[in-house]
């Protein structure tokens, strides 16, 4: 299949990097990076495919039809910001550069940082770069023949995600007449149109046990959200905040239950999703955050490694303190 040449007309797309090669592709946190198939593979997969449509005023949208979001970034982006995925569409300018069948991407704001690719790794974010003349900020249009079962995938309504997570079971608190949370349903009953992209921030307040989590997510239109549990802060706690990248997810929790009903501890594992590193943070609780006492771990272990990043928390909450924690989550890292 041969590449486009001149004004890209609208329909649907894979949009390859001059330079290394990979299809451009969308991660499960909804950020634009490099992807490839097989070698021979004819089928591509729906995330690396493209509905770039041209606008009245010569400008486009790219659309991503598997999740029904469109390419966007800020209104004023700065070498190195990343594109994500959101739902509201972004005018982009798609320009041939001198040679033939090779195109660069950037924002009607900003005409001089383009998208680009810094490697040819699976999962490298494209990001905005300078220098329009550097192959690995440039892209290769090919036009599609989509077959049906391609072109008539639904778009990802928020329910069908929520559909399409796991949970694990309660760790702590199992009671089920005391009400428990979800912040992934939960969201979505509040914000029927938008989902969770990723965790951006967690701030857990511990003693002797862990009592409080509050969970900044980033939802898919752009917006953040938080979410208490439980709602009122408690005071003379120790309070830690662990701040996730742009490209870590929380891959897994392991800590320690007292009593079968009250989390004495816990340590967050995260994983860098460029590069697969782990890093692990913790443990918190357990009067860890006090140095006059020393640290006996006790109680029961556990541990919990999903087969996709973790997006949300779960549990139940007792008497203004955490006594119950649970973990929804992709069921890929794809």
């Amino acid at each position: 299949m041969s590449g486009q040449t001149g004004v890209i007309p609208t329909g649907v797309y894979t949009i390859t990097n001059a330079r290394y090669h990979n299809y451009l592709g969308l991660t499960s946190e909804q950020f634009l990076a490099g992807d490839t198939v097989a070698l021979g593979e004819t089928l591509i997969p729906s995330k690396m495919l493209w509905t770039v449509t041209q606008l009245a005023n010569r400008n486009y949208t790219i659309h991503n039809g598997s999740v029904g979001l469109h390419a966007s970034i800020g209104t004023r982006p700065s070498a190195g910001d990343t594109i994500e995925a959101k739902t509201s569409r972004f005018q982009w300018v798609v320009r041939e550069t001198g040679i033939k069948g090779k195109y660069v991407i950037f924002s009607t704001s900003t005409p001089d940082l383009y998208w680009g690719l810094k490697d040819d790794g699976l999962g490298t974010q494209v990001t905005m770069q300078p220098v329009p003349t550097n192959d690995s900020n440039q892209w290769i249009f090919d036009l599609r023949d989509v077959p049906p079962d391609e072109s008539s995938t639904p778009l990802q309504t928020p329910v069908d995600w929520l559909a399409n997570l796991g949970q694990s079971r309660t760790y702590g608190l199992t009671d089920t007449s005391i009400e428990g949370f979800n912040d992934a349903a939960d969201i979505v009953k509040e914000k029927p149109d938008v989902h969770i992209s990723r965790i951006m921030g967690i701030t857990i307040q511990h003693d002797a046990y862990v009592l409080r989590l509050r969970v900044t997510y980033r939802l898919s239109d752009g917006s953040k959200i938080i979410k208490s549990h439980p709602d009122n802060e408690s005071d003379g706690l120790v309070r830690d905040y662990i701040e996730f990248s742009q490209t870590e997810v929380l891959a897994g929790v392991s800590g320690r239950l007292k009593d079968g009903h009250r989390v004495e501890e816990i340590s967050l594992r995260i994983r860098e999703t460029l590069d697969g590193k782990e890093r692990v943070v913790g443990p918190f609780g357990n009067l860890k955050g006090v140095s006059w006492a020393p640290y006996s771990p006790s109680g029961l272990e556990f541990e919990f490694l999903p087969p996709g990043p973790i997006i949300a928390f779960g549990g139940r909450c007792k008497k203004k303190r955490l006594k119950g924690i649970s973990f929804i989550h992709h069921q890929t890292y794809e």
